[in-house]
């Protein structure tokens, strides 16, 4: 299976692309003017998380998260945002 399908895949559902990319499946099915992109599969972002080590560090950032002072979900995403970006993509999804 693909690791990424395009937005308006069939049988793209909550399983496979999550919420955001079934919504926008659903959207483009019917025929809705959805902008050119790709989902990235939820088996694929579990991989990665996994592969990098990454789900400690965040659900480390997520636990410093203050409702009360929304400049602490800001750092958080961040924080999460820097981890993505500084793990290379393991080489089974290259």
């Amino acid at each position: 299976m693909s690791v990424v399908l395009p937005l308006d895949a069939a049988g793209a559902d909550l399983a496979l692309v999550g919420g955001k990319g079934a919504s926008l499946a659903r959207l483009a099915g019917a025929g809705l003017p959805v902008p050119p992109g790709f989902d990235v599969t939820t088996v694929a972002y579990r991989d990665f998380v996994t592969v990098g080590g990454l789900r400690e560090s965040i659900l480390a950032a997520v636990a410093e998260v203050d409702p009360d002072r929304p400049e602490t979900a800001r750092a958080a995403s961040e924080r999460i945002q820097r981890l993505f970006a500084e793990t290379a993509v393991p080489e089974s999804h290259r």
